[in-house]
């Protein structure tokens, strides 16, 4: 299960503003009782299709409080370590655009005396270990990647060579654990 707690949303001029002008929204959260959730942006609710521009962050997240959900998905346990997430997303004329930065600090995927559900299993956290391993940044041992997306009539591209050239950068030059 995945909890949320302490929302609290802020929006203001949806319906009286003038039209083309963007509302500016707030929300905030706390996920699985220890991390950070806010967005901020703008939105335009009278537009159709509908236009925003949203930032979003989750900070200091610890993945492991979520491993049964991970394993419906993916066979993977992660031990340790936190996740923080920063996310820009726009939409204007049917076409949503954007990208998520993931930052993971002081991952841990194998732990010892660790039991696994089957085959797969075992080789997925071997694999997920490595990459970890081998993809850490030198100086401050966190693994991050860049993932650009594009939604537009229908389809939803994720620039794959992006997301792998950026963790290939991290190694040496970090990514900055912030919204660009």
């Amino acid at each position: 299960p995945v909890s949320l707690e302490k929302i609290e949303i802020e929006a203001k001029d949806l319906r009286s503003r003038s039209e083309g002008k963007m509302s500016p929204l707030k929300a905030s959260a706390i996920l699985q009782k220890h991390a950070d959730l806010k967005i901020s942006g703008s939105l335009d609710l009278l537009a159709n299709p509908l236009r925003f521009d949203l930032d979003g962050q989750i900070e200091k997240f610890k993945p492991n409080t979520v491993n049964s959900l991970l394993r419906l998905y993916i066979p993977v346990d992660v031990t340790g370590g936190e996740l923080s997430a920063y996310s820009e997303v726009a939409a204007k004329d049917g076409v949503v655009w954007g990208y998520a930065k993931l930052i993971f600090n002081d991952g841990d995927i194998i732990s010892l005396g660790q039991n696994y559900i089957g085959v797969k299993h075992f080789f997925v956290e071997i694999g997920t270990a490595f990459a970890n391993w081998f993809l850490q940044n030198n100086d401050n041992k966190n693994m991050a990647t860049i993932i650009p997306f594009v939604y537009e009539n229908g389809n939803f591209n994720v620039d794959t060579s992006e997301i792998l050239n950026s963790a290939l950068r991290n190694r040496n030059e970090k990514i900055k654990p912030r919204i660009d």
